[in-house]
């Protein structure tokens, strides 16, 4: 059975956070609901007081950042991959960087390519297909949040 974990990019001080996702309404804190990560390790924890929803081990974070994780290498959504061989590379120049995003319309986690070497023309840039059909081994660069730039031309 696949592990089902999120990531999310804390609010206070930027930094990811790994473990189970919980969406919390409250109208005092926020008008919409608030988006709260609890490490895995600390998912039983009902502890005191050292944040304002009063948990010790709940972490609010930035909902655009949060991502799931893929089943696959510790990839979550958002994440950027790439791989050593054409036409990923040659020369030891990426020609593509992919995204990882989760499909509604197929229920599965994909990846879109993105054409980054200025020098090509980037005939497969737009492609998508599904993360597990790869049997490519891809090697996670950054996210879409931390490094965007890995996704331009």
């Amino acid at each position: 059975m696949e592990e089902i974990k999120f990531r999310g990019k804390r609010i206070d001080n930027g930094e990811w956070v790994y473990g189970n996702l919980i969406y919390s309404s409250d109208a005092e804190v926020d008008e919409d609901f608030t988006t709260l990560i609890i490490p895995q390790k600390d998912s039983n924890c009902f502890t005191g007081s050292s944040n304002d929803l009063g948990f010790e081990c709940w972490y609010k974070v930035i909902p655009k950042t949060v991502g799931q994780y893929t089943g696959v290498d510790e990839i979550y959504s958002g994440d950027i991959l790439t791989a050593d061989y054409y036409p990923f590379k040659d020369d030891d120049k990426s020609n593509y960087n992919a995204e990882v995003y989760w499909d509604n319309g197929v229920l599965q986690f994909c990846i879109c390519l993105h054409c980054v070497n200025p020098n090509k023309r980037g005939i497969s840039d737009g492609m998508c297909e599904a993360l597990t059909e790869r049997e490519i081994k891809f090697t996670k660069i950054g996210n879409i949040y931390d490094n965007p730039e890995l996704l331009e031309r």
